[in-house]
């Protein structure tokens, strides 16, 4: 491939990994890669994309897409092969390669044009992805639609949020895992999926209520979980958090009898090794602080990019897992449990939007006095946002992605 790369502003963030997967796309053609990243006087998605072509010295209405990122910052010239990774300006632009992702909120502000220098290969990541058309609000999927985030403490402070507590029985608590439960019961049902004829599939639904929930909606459900011999190795026997039959998945009675019986079958499924005969038949599918139990980073990383493959087109994966807040360097990265960092989920968004699919992000972290307390061994579990595990601070991510429709 030849082109030529403009940077109208330098950014930081996500660098690593979106000149050779254009590369690859546009190989017998010519393409131009714009960069534009947003520093703290400079302005934000929504600026005037005409003006942002001028600034780049490209024709009025050049500018396809703009890719927004982190805050500008010192080493420019080292880094214009990475930056190449941000934003394919070319007509029309593939719906895969309309995509944004950003953290932090920019501020507003002139845009400022940056140096300008060759087209050079490197290492390229994809952003989320926007729909085709102008890209999507950083912050939201679509308006107000629950994007993927931390666990935080505001969250759990809302009448929505009592709401799903009463569906499974319980009271509002400052405990992360009834944070997860909530996450995937609002992000499905804010996309339409909790509804009759729509067909889930679950990976490690242990004593969970969510089974349970989905088929009272009409949903059929097929539930999975470890064999029983697996279980027992990993401990899972033992802290009740392992389905080895239907009798487990409803024994708070929240589903008629008779319905349960008519939409919900269990089988035993291996995350590392996901059956063939499921590609394909879900509208929806879901984990609960699963997916850091299965041996590696990258072991957790693959299962979430193979459980799409279990969706319809249009489907969506709705997965919750351990997020390491202590640093984005060191970590747990083998064994019995791993702790995703900042880095890792990113790596994953690129991915997951090379492939089409759609995710947006948001790193906010909660500034309530659960989200700066740390519960430490042996665990009161009665303020449980934040929890001390092998040294690392760690909290709940929950992830949405969205497979592409036909």
């Amino acid at each position: 491939m030849s082109g030529s790369l403009t940077v109208v502003a330098f950014a930081d963030e996500l660098l690593d990994g979106v000149v050779e997967g254009f590369a690859t796309a546009y190989a017998e053609e010519q393409a131009t890669l714009v960069v534009v990243g947003y520093g703290p006087s400079q302005a934000a998605l929504d600026c005037d994309l005409e003006a942002a072509a001028a600034a780049a010295g490209l024709p009025a209405g050049a500018l396809d897409v703009v890719g927004v990122v982190a805050s500008a910052g010192d080493g420019i010239e080292e880094e214009l092969a990475a930056l190449a990774d941000l934003v394919l300006t070319r007509r029309p632009v593939p719906a895969a390669f309309r995509f944004v992702m950003r953290a932090e909120p920019p501020t507003a502000g002139p845009l400022a044009p940056g140096p300008v220098g060759p087209l050079a290969p490197g290492p390229v990541g994809p952003l989320a992805p926007g729909p085709g058309g102008p890209p999507a609000s950083p912050y939201e999927e679509r308006p107000g639609l629950l994007r993927s985030r931390l666990c935080s403490q505001e969250q759990m402070e809302t009448e929505q949020y009592a709401r799903w507590c009463a569906e499974f029985l319980q009271k509002p608590s400052l405990h992360r895992k009834q944070w997860e439960w909530v996450f995937i019961l609002q992000a499905l049902e804010e996309r339409g999926l909790l509804a009759p004829g729509r067909r889930g599939i679950g990976f490690g639904v242990g004593s969970e209520p969510l089974t349970a929930l989905f088929a009272r909606r009409g949903v059929e459900v097929v539930a999975t979980d470890l064999d029983a011999d697996a279980a027992v190795q990993a401990g899972w026997l033992n802290a009740d958090q392992h389905a080895a039959g239907l009798a487990a998945l409803d024994r708070l009675g929240l589903c008629p009898a008779d319905r349960f019986a008519r939409l919900v079958s269990f089988r035993v499924e291996d995350m590392n090794a996901i059956s063939p005969d499921l590609h394909g038949g879900f509208d929806f599918t879901w984990s609960s602080c699963c997916f850091e139990h299965l041996g590696s980073i990258e072991h957790g990383l693959r299962f979430v990019e193979e459980s799409l493959r279990l969706l319809k087109p249009g489907g969506v994966a709705v997965h919750t897992t351990e997020f390491n807040l202590s640093s984005n360097t060191d970590t747990l990265s083998e064994g019995g449990c791993v702790l995703f960092r900042r880095r890792d989920i990113d790596r994953l968004a690129r991915r997951l939007t090379a492939a089409g699919h759609r995710i947006c992000l948001d790193y906010s972290e909660g500034d309530g006095p659960a989200d700066r307390h740390v519960d430490v061994p042996p665990y009161d579990l009665s303020l449980h946002l934040r929890l001390l595990l092998d040294g690392f601070v760690s909290t709940s991510i929950g992830l949405i992605v969205q497979r592409p429709p036909l």
